[in-house]
């Protein structure tokens, strides 16, 4: 047979429908113990034990001619120390040659295969709810710094208001422009005017009468009033 048939990890084996032993690769050998394959049985019945051989005869050969296939059987292989393995068989039948091609496990060895997974899908499930745990993560992350810059924005609002308050001394009434403790007081008058283009003069009704009084003027008379 082809290195390809030797290869695969399981026992293979290939019946006649007659059932004569045509093939049968190195890991079928190593299960039943057999040194070559001169010492393999030359047909089925040499394989199988009797339970299994009358299953064969009865069920499961008849089975494979009318479908086609056989999935997932169990058998027990004779041995060449007499013993039995226990196996599991798929078998996909060519009806044009009236050759079967048996895939053949033993049962321990797919069971380790399940275990292994069983615990990739572990493992897989497990990466997933780690996944989805760093995404609720990320979005609470994600509303909290939206939080923290929104209270940022405001306070940098509030500390651009403090920096518009303009000092006052409350005993000439000069002012302060900047913020610097060596910046020069001016006048209110002077900074208004640096900083604002819509200055007009004018006197208040306070410091007019204080005027009309310093140069001996009569007070106005209030209106509707005789002058």
């Amino acid at each position: 047979m082809s290195a390809v048939w030797e290869e695969p990890p399981c026992g293979l084996l290939r019946l006649d429908d007659a059932g004569r032993v045509l093939a049968c690769n190195r890991e079928f050998r190593r299960l039943c113990g057999f040194a070559s394959p001169a010492d393999a049985p030359a047909r089925v019945d040499g394989l199988l034990r009797p339970g299994s051989l009358l299953y064969f005869q009865t069920a499961l050969f008849p089975s494979l001619q009318l479908s086609g296939r056989v999935d997932e059987v169990y058998l027990e292989l004779a041995s060449a120390d007499g013993g039995s393995v226990p196996v599991l068989v798929n078998a996909r039948r060519d009806a044009a040659a009236g050759t079967s091609d048996w895939a053949v496990m033993r049962i321990e060895q797919r069971g380790r295969w399940e275990e292994a997974v069983a615990e990739a899908r572990r493992v897989a499930e497990h990466e997933s709810r780690e996944n989805a745990r760093k995404s609720e993560e990320l979005a609470q992350a994600k509303s909290d710094l939206e939080h923290v810059l929104e209270e940022l924005k405001d306070s940098n609002w509030m500390l651009r208001k403090v920096a518009d308050v303009l000092p006052v001394c409350m005993y000439c009434g000069r002012v302060r422009p900047g913020q610097r403790p060596d910046t020069e007081w001016e006048s209110a008058a002077d900074f208004l005017k640096r900083n604002s283009g819509f200055l007009s003069h004018g006197c208040c009704p306070r410091c007019i009468d204080l005027l009309r009084r310093q140069l001996g003027l009569p007070e106005e008379a209030p209106p509707g009033g005789k002058g």
